[in-house]
């Protein structure tokens, strides 16, 4: 897995989080620890991408909240990371 390619790629862009988001991270965290990666989920979810994530428990919350992944992500998902962003966002 190329993260540098992804992250340099014309069709990745970087969007700020929003109070919206810091709220749905605040009434969905279940530990203080999935506060992060719930903002990265609430982004793709308002944004209505798919997320990008090696991360096991972000896949799954994903699913929670019918928040789309990125396949090649999910293929080489071999261990839990907490690299993850948007894809395309």
């Amino acid at each position: 897995m190329k993260v540098g390619e992804y992250l340099a790629d014309a069709k990745t862009r970087f969007r700020p989080v929003d109070a919206d988001d810091v709220a749905f991270s605040i009434q969905n965290a279940r530990r203080y620890r999935e506060y992060n990666d719930l903002l990265v989920l609430s982004t793709a979810r308002r944004l209505g991408c798919p997320l990008l994530t090696f991360d096991k428990r972000l896949s799954a919350r994903a699913g929670e909240f019918d928040v789309g992944l990125v396949l090649q992500a999910q293929a080489h998902n071999a261990g839990s990371s907490s690299k993850s962003h948007p894809a395309g966002a």
